[in-house]
């Protein structure tokens, strides 16, 4: 039949579909495995998230941006976003701040020990992704990183 689905293994040449063969279940998988370490290596070495790292991280690069504007940026949902600000508030890392052009408007930026931490967490991460690409040639990770961007700007 030729509507029939063939998988595409790289491994096979049988065609029946093999699920330990799909690639998009490789590579959610893979995803989740990655997010665990990150997060554990986030977790235990500086005490924050996957969600307060991205949102310190990317106030670090740019001060005085909204909620709204982290959620676009970040691909992350409101409450997400907020709850995260709220963490790096309590913790020191951020603070609330009015935007000059708009008063009404409140943005977020980082505080002196925000930046701090946000450095620590830079270098830290470059640890954990040469653990992570331990058994992997250079360029066989550049390669991954080239079609992961591939594969995110296809429609």
């Amino acid at each position: 039949m030729a509507d029939q689905f063939e998988q595409i293994s790289l491994f096979e040449e049988d065609p029946s579909f093999e699920l330990e063969n799909f690639l998009p279940l490789k590579i959610a998988r893979i995803g989740k495995l990655v997010e665990q370490q990150l997060s554990e290596h986030l977790m235990s070495r500086h005490y924050i998230g996957i969600p307060e790292w991205l949102v310190l991280n990317t106030l670090t690069r740019s001060e005085g941006v909204s909620v709204k504007d982290l959620c676009s940026q970040l691909d992350l949902d409101t409450v997400a976003v907020s709850r995260a600000a709220t963490k790096l508030t309590d913790y020191g890392y951020i603070e609330k701040a009015t935007n000059q052009d708009d008063r009404r408007l409140i943005v977020l930026v980082t505080t002196a020990e925000g930046r701090t931490l946000s450095r620590q967490i830079e270098c830290s991460l470059a640890n954990l992704e040469k653990r992570l690409s331990r058994g992997i040639s250079r360029h066989d990770w550049i390669r991954m990183g080239q079609l992961i961007a591939a594969f995110k700007q296809r429609p």
